[in-house]
């Protein structure tokens, strides 16, 4: 039942980003290649600290859409800077 659940919530997600990604405009993507350029120089940085704050690389990774392997990477290369 559960699983049932979590795909219908999936299925509603998608489409509001489906729905969200058809109103983007070209001056919307530029904005948001240049958050993403801010991001890729931060998220090392974003990701440690709140590793440091308690949360863990799995929920970390899940909730960024990134894998654990490049979360552990992310913040060994933010402490390696350090």
């Amino acid at each position: 039942m559960s699983s049932d659940y979590e795909q219908t919530i999936a299925d509603a997600d998608e489409t509001l980003r489906e729905d969200q990604a058809e109103e983007l405009t070209y001056d919307d993507a530029l904005r948001i290649r240049e958050q993403a350029a801010l991001l890729e120089l931060a998220l090392p940085r974003i990701l440690a600290e709140r590793k440091e704050a308690g949360r863990t690389v799995v929920s970390l990774a899940r909730e960024l859409d990134l894998t654990e392997s490049y979360v552990h990477r992310l913040i060994r290369q933010h402490r390696k800077a350090q």
